[in-house]
């Protein structure tokens, strides 16, 4: 039996190597990356077409688009859709990011075959009938009106022009109401556009044998998609973010405030971008941060507090966002900037340095520890436009990690007079007014 009372000995983290893939291109010139794992049942097939939620001018029709492309095609019901799915016990889901459309089916091997014919008719031949659209913009819409009244979804909703520029297409905020505005046209335009006729990239993981690869290649060769080389419907439009100032929201009903603090960055091709990405973990990326130990931990001002790095095509920014008593939003803002400055002149050293590097390694870690997670670093490489090194390039710079590299990439980036301040809730004394609506009901990648 298994000695629970001794811990296992400990051991240094040696090497992190991500699989790398088996590339093919189809005969119709299709490329296919693909995950070989001989000892798993499962396979994870993912399609991705450029153009998602940016490229089209109602991002709501795009967002619901494969899910009413679920509601039947030529070849199938919606019931048969379903039920061909739950009886191959696999699962299938499609959600667009801001470049991209896509759908990603996991099912056993054995039972792949069944469902290749099903899936070819709903991206080639989705009905788009009246009633299906109409159904699923009233229980989107439905779900928009309710994320609307989230004081941390008014909070987001309120930075976006802020950072991204106003009238740009990352800042659109989608209200119930544009699911009204969706019509079948408009979804069979969106559908032409991406799943018909964009470049096609086509992502595999599991046990594939010769006689699997051959009816995938069959299957892809058989979609009307492009070869990758096509023209792309992807319109990217750069961050052009406004002046650094602070703008808010009153909702009466909000009991909490939330608060969303953010500053335009490096982008992911400049060679610093990794190092500041652990500066910006280090600040509040993990449990044991420097915000999540001052805020939360020593002064109980917020449950919850966390800072990320999102990059983009568009460009880069970081951002704090946190949950707090009305009265607490000037004291979360003033310690968050205080800790910014503290990691200029008091940058993590020693323990705090050796813990961020074990966040950072494990997290690294996590993502070789199957083929279908190994799958999912692929495709975030397209989606966001990582290069082909990145991946060795954090394991080295983590490894290489000192207390000056932290101390100079908030020095240089992160400065505290810098970020742009949103606040969502019920009034206070420094509640500033701002107008204009600002819901949305899609959540980013």
């Amino acid at each position: 039996m298994t000695d629970r009372t001794t811990p296992p000995p400990l051991r240094p983290l040696t090497d992190i190597c991500l699989p790398a893939p088996r590339r093919i291109v189809t005969p119709r010139g299709i490329p296919m990356c693909i995950i070989d794992a001989k000892d798993t049942d499962l396979v994870r097939l993912s399609l991705r077409w450029d153009g998602g939620k940016a490229d089209f001018d109602n991002p709501a029709a795009a967002g619901i688009l494969f899910e009413v492309m679920q509601e039947g095609s030529a070849d199938y019901s919606a019931a048969a859709i379903a039920d061909a799915i739950d009886y191959a016990g696999a699962r299938m889901g499609g959600r667009p990011s801001e470049h991209h459309c896509g759908i990603d089916l996991i099912v056993l091997r054995s039972r792949l075959g069944r469902l290749l014919p099903m899936l070819e008719s709903v991206i080639a031949r989705p009905e788009f009938a009246d009633e299906s659209v109409a159904m699923v913009c009233r229980r989107t819409a439905s779900i928009c009106a309710v994320d609307s009244a989230k004081v941390p979804v008014v909070a987001s909703n309120l930075i976006k022009p802020l950072i991204y520029g106003a009238g740009k297409p990352l800042s659109r905020i989608v209200v119930p109401e544009d699911y009204s505005a969706v019509t079948p046209h408009m979804l069979r335009q969106i559908h032409s556009a991406t799943y018909l006729s964009a470049p096609l990239h086509v992502f595999v993981a599991g046990n594939i044998d010769d006689a699997t690869l051959l009816m995938l290649t069959d299957f892809v060769d058989s979609l009307p998609s492009a070869a990758a080389t096509a023209a792309s419907p992807v319109r990217v439009c750069p961050m052009e973010p406004e002046a650094p100032h602070t703008v808010s929201r009153v909702m009466p009903q909000a009991r909490q405030s939330a608060l969303c603090m953010a500053i335009p960055t490096i982008g992911r091709s400049h060679p610093e971008y990794i190092k500041l990405r652990l500066a910006v973990m280090a600040l509040g990326g993990y449990f044991g941060s420097r915000l999540m130990q001052n805020i939360r931990e020593e002064r109980g001002l917020t449950y919850g507090i966390s800072a990320s790095l999102q990059g983009l095509f568009e460009g880069a920014f970081a951002q704090i966002e946190a949950q707090c008593a009305p009265e607490s939003v000037d004291e979360v803002i003033e310690q968050s900037k205080f800790e910014i400055n503290r990691l200029v002149t008091q940058p993590p050293a020693g323990d705090e340095l050796q813990r961020l590097k074990l966040k950072a390694w494990m997290a690294l870690a996590g993502t070789t520890d199957s083929p279908l997670t190994v799958l999912g670093y692929y495709i975030t490489m397209l989606t966001v436009g990582m290069d082909s090194d990145y991946f060795a390039r954090q394991i080295e710079t983590i490894r290489q990690l000192r207390p000056d590299d932290i101390a100079a990439m908030a020095s240089s980036y992160l400065g505290p007079s810098l970020w742009s301040v949103a606040v969502a809730g019920p009034e206070t004394d420094t509640t500033v007014s701002t107008a204009g609506a600002c819901t949305e009901g899609f959540l980013p990648d």
